[in-house]
C-alpha cells in the first residue's frame, strides 16, 4: 500500500494561491448576477412606470409611448450613443484625459498634428497668427507699482522696476518670447518656460519643448536620489505630483536629449520640491484646452482637424481642375468622317509655332496657335464650336463649401468667418471687434491667462534678485501690472476721452493710461514728454506734452 507523499512548501504555497484565484473569479460571478439581477429589475420598474402612458386600446409595441419623445430622438436610448464610451473613474486618474488621451505616444501624435496645421496649413497658420496678433500684438509690457495705502519705499518700487526692465531686455520678453509662449500653447496644447538664475541681474529663460518633459524610465530611483519625503509621488507624463492629486505638482521631469544621463529635474507647480541642486532653476509649465486636473494640454486644432484638412483639399482640387479647365481655350467638334490625320493636317495648317515634347513612347511634335485679344476665328462648313470648360462656372459650389467649412472651423476660436477664409461677404470687421463679439470675448480671456502666467514669473525673478525684503512683504505692498493690447477699439477718441475721466478721478495711473493708449510711460519720459502733473493741466485729453 503506497503512503500519500507529502507536498513540499512551494507547491502548497501554490495551491493556496490557486484557491484565491478560483475564490476572487466566484466572487466577480457573483457581483455580475447581481448586476443582471439589477438590471433586471430596473428594467421591469421601468416598463411598470411607462404601463400608464401606452395607448389604452391596444398592447401592440407598435403603440407603444416612451415618455422620453419630448426630448428628440438624440435622447432616446443608450443604442444612439454608439460612439462614445461611458465615463470611469480612472479616465482621470492621475493627470490621464481618456478618451483624448492616456499616453504620451499619443499626445505625440496630437501635437504632430498641431505643427502640421500650424505650420503647413494655410488657414492655419492665419488662424495662429491673428489669435497671437490680436492677444500679444507687438508685446507685453510689465512694471511694478504700489499698491494703495501702502506705505513702502519708492526706492524699493523703482528697484524693482529696474530689475524687470533688465530681465525683459535681457530674455528679448516684449514681442518675442510673449508671442512664442502664446503660440506654443495653442499649437502645442503645453510646454514649460525654464528661469535660470545665473548671478545678480542675470535671469535667463529658455523654452522647455513639451517632448523633453516625459516620465522617466527609472521613476521611482529618481524619486529617492531626489531626497522627496512626503505622500507618495507620481512623474506621469513628466510631472512629479502627489499619486493621488494631480494638481499638487512638485516640479517636472526634464530629458533633455536622446542620452539617458542628460536630464534634470527642476522645480515648479504649487508645491515645489528644491533641493540644494536645484533651488536656482525654475519652471514655469503652461497647458491649454483641458481641465485642472489632467497634466497635460492640446492643441486648439484638435476638434477641428477635419474640417480644416477638407477645406485644404477642397481649395487645392478645385484651384487644380480650374487650372486644368482654363489651360483649354475651346473645343472643335469636327464633321463626321474626319479621320485623325486630316484633324492632324488641318492643326499644322492653322498652327503658328511647334515644339517637341517628350512622352514615354518617344518624342511628339506639338502644333499651337497664338490667340490674340478679341480675334474671330473662320472655320469650314460642317465643324461645330463648343464653348471650353472655362464658360462652364461649376466652381460656385466649391466655394460654398468650403466657406461653410471655414464657419465650423472659426466658432473653435470665436473668429469670424472672413478671418479664416478672407470673406467678409457675411460680416464686417467692425462687427467682429466691438466688446459684445465672441473673437473679442475670447481674446480678452486668454490675455488674463498671459497676464496672470508672466505675473509669476516676474515674482520669480523677484524672489532671486531682492533677498534683503522677505518675498510676502513686497507682495503685500506692491502690484505687478501687465498690460496687453487694446482688442476692441472703435473710436480711439472717445477711448482717450473715457480714460482721462479715469484719471482724473484717481481710477486710474498715468502709467496705465500710457499703457492702454500704446506707449511707453517711462520711455516717454525719458525722451522728453510731460506727465500731467508736471505739466499742471487737468482739461488735456492727452497724456504727454513736449517740453519746450
Amino acid at each position: 500500500m503506497s503512503r500519500k507523499k507529502k507536498q513540499s512548501p512551494i507547491a502548497m504555497k501554490s495551491r493556496r494561491q490557486d484557491i484565491r484565484v478560483l475564490e476572487d473569479n466566484v466572487r466577480a460571478n457573483q457581483l455580475k448576477i447581481e448586476e443582471r439581477n439589477q438590471r433586471a429589475l430596473l428594467g421591469a420598474m421601468a416598463v411598470a412606470t411607462m404601463a400608464p402612458t401606452m395607448e389604452q386600446s391596444s398592447f401592440y409595441m407598435d403603440n407603444f409611448v416612451d415618455p422620453r419623445d419630448y426630448l428628440g430622438d438624440e435622447y432616446m436610448a443608450p443604442a444612439v450613443y454608439a460612439n462614445s464610451q461611458p465615463t470611469q473613474i480612472w479616465n482621470r486618474e492621475s493627470g490621464r484625459n481618456y478618451p483624448v488621451f492616456l499616453t504620451e505616444i499619443e499626445l505625440r501624435y496630437i501635437r504632430g498634428m498641431g505643427r502640421q496645421m500650424a505650420d503647413f496649413h494655410p488657414v492655419g497658420k492665419g488662424v495662429m497668427n491673428s489669435v497671437v496678433n490680436y492677444t500679444i500684438g507687438t508685446g507685453i509690457s510689465v512694471r511694478a507699482e504700489a499698491k494703495k495705502h501702502s506705505k513702502i519705499d519708492q526706492n524699493l518700487i523703482t528697484r524693482i522696476n529696474r530689475i524687470i526692465d533688465k530681465f525683459m531686455e535681457y530674455n528679448d520678453i516684449s514681442g518675442d518670447a510673449d508671442r512664442e509662449i502664446c503660440l506654443r500653447g495653442h499649437r502645442d496644447g503645453d510646454g514649460g518656460l525654464g528661469l535660470w538664475w545665473e548671478g545678480p541681474g542675470k535671469v535667463a529663460v529658455r523654452f522647455i519643448e513639451p517632448d523633453q518633459i516625459t516620465q522617466p524610465a527609472t521613476e521611482q530611483q529618481i524619486i529617492e536620489w531626489m531626497g522627496y519625503q512626503g505622500p507618495p509621488t507620481t512623474m506621469l507624463f513628466g510631472i512629479h505630483s502627489d499619486e493621488d492629486d494631480a494638481a499638487s505638482v512638485h516640479g517636472y521631469y526634464v530629458q533633455w536629449s536622446s542620452n539617458g544621463r542628460d536630464w534634470d529635474y527642476i522645480p515648479g507647480g504649487k508645491y515645489p520640491h528644491i533641493t540644494s541642486a536645484n533651488q536656482n532653476t525654475w519652471c514655469e509649465f503652461f497647458k491649454c484646452n483641458v481641465d485642472r486636473q489632467v497634466k497635460r494640454g492640446i492643441s486648439d486644432f484638435f476638434p477641428v482637424e477635419t474640417a480644416l484638412r477638407l477645406i485644404k483639399k477642397v481649395i487645392r482640387n478645385t484651384g487644380e481642375g480650374a487650372a486644368v479647365q482654363a489651360a483649354i481655350a475651346f473645343i472643335r467638334q469636327h464633321a463626321p468622317g474626319i479621320t485623325g490625320s486630316q484633324i492632324l493636317q488641318f492643326q499644322s495648317g492653322q498652327a503658328t509655332d511647334f515644339f517637341s515634347m517628350r512622352t514615354g513612347s518617344g518624342s511628339k511634335n506639338i502644333a499651337t496657335r497664338k490667340m490674340y485679344p478679341g480675334q474671330v476665328l473662320d472655320i469650314p462648313k460642317g465643324q461645330q464650336y463648343l464653348a471650353g470648360p472655362m464658360g462652364v462656372n461649376n466652381a460656385e459650389i466649391y466655394v460654398e463649401v468650403s466657406d461653410a467649412l471655414a464657419r465650423s472651423a472659426a466658432v473653435r476660436w470665436g473668429m469670424p468667418e472672413w478671418m479664416l477664409n478672407a470673406n467678409i461677404k457675411n460680416g464686417s470687421r467692425g462687427s467682429a471687434f466691438i466688446a459684445e463679439a465672441p473673437f473679442t470675448k475670447a481674446t480678452a480671456v486668454e490675455q488674463n491667462y498671459q497676464s496672470r502666467y508672466w505675473m509669476k514669473i516676474i515674482w520669480k525673478v523677484i524672489s532671486w534678485e531682492i533677498r534683503d525684503v522677505p518675498l510676502e512683504q513686497i507682495k503685500e505692498n506692491v502690484n505687478i501690472i501687465v498690460s496687453m493690447p487694446t482688442i476692441s477699439v472703435r473710436q480711439p477718441e472717445k477711448e482717450t476721452a473715457r480714460r482721462e475721466v479715469l484719471w482724473k478721478n484717481g481710477i486710474i495711473s498715468g502709467q496705465t493710461w500710457a499703457s492702454e493708449e500704446g506707449y511707453d510711460h517711462d520711455a516717454e519720459l525719458r525722451q522728453g514728454a510731460k506727465s500731467q502733473e508736471q505739466k499742471g493741466t487737468t482739461s488735456s485729453g492727452l497724456l504727454f506734452a513736449r517740453g519746450e
